[in-house]
């Protein structure tokens, strides 16, 4: 999983994909503790204040794993791929479609069933075909869940840290 060319970026160059993705997210993480010191006290010690700096502690805590994974280059090419394209369009402050990367990272592109399986009491005829049991994303690993969640939460404060045009921002 070597990088197509040479990624840059203001701490230097890259040869794997994974240590350009360290290197963003370890980035994200100092500016927003940065962000976080520069309040004032009175704020800091607000309630808003105390649930901001949880989330930082928290998002440390879900990221750490990831950044771990990462470091050994023992992820899927199914997770550094979105995570590339998520890093790389933060960077380029294009938010719209580093959430669309998100969301795929998230979801995945899998065929989802439609409707409800085993609704009475006989199983419909061409049921097994649905399968259900096929996961199309990867939010049934608790970990991976949580590392997902970290990388939301750095997606949104990098929008507040690094504003763009409202039409390249996603809020909410």
């Amino acid at each position: 999983r070597r990088v197509h060319g040479v990624i840059r970026l203001a701490e230097g160059e890259f040869t794997y994909v994974e240590d350009f993705i360290v290197c963003s997210l370890e980035k994200l993480l100092r500016a927003w503790e940065l962000q976080l010191d520069k309040r004032d006290p009175s704020e800091k010690a607000s309630i808003h204040g105390s649930r901001d700096y949880t989330f930082y502690m928290q998002t440390i805590q879900f990221v750490d794993p990831l950044l771990r994974a990462l470091r050994e280059k023992s992820l899927t090419r199914a997770v550094v791929e979105p995570l590339q394209n998520i890093m790389e369009y933060i960077q380029a402050r294009e938010y719209v479609k580093a959430n669309e990367w998100y969301v795929r990272l998230a979801i995945g592109n899998a065929a989802w069933p439609m409707g409800v399986t085993m609704t009475g009491i006989h199983e419909r005829c061409a049921s097994e075909r649905i399968e259900c049991g096929k996961v199309a994303h990867i939010l049934n690993n608790e970990a991976q869940r949580k590392y997902i969640q970290g990388i939301k939460r750095l997606l949104t404060q990098a929008q507040k840290l690094y504003p763009a045009a409202p039409s390249k921002c996603v809020w909410g």
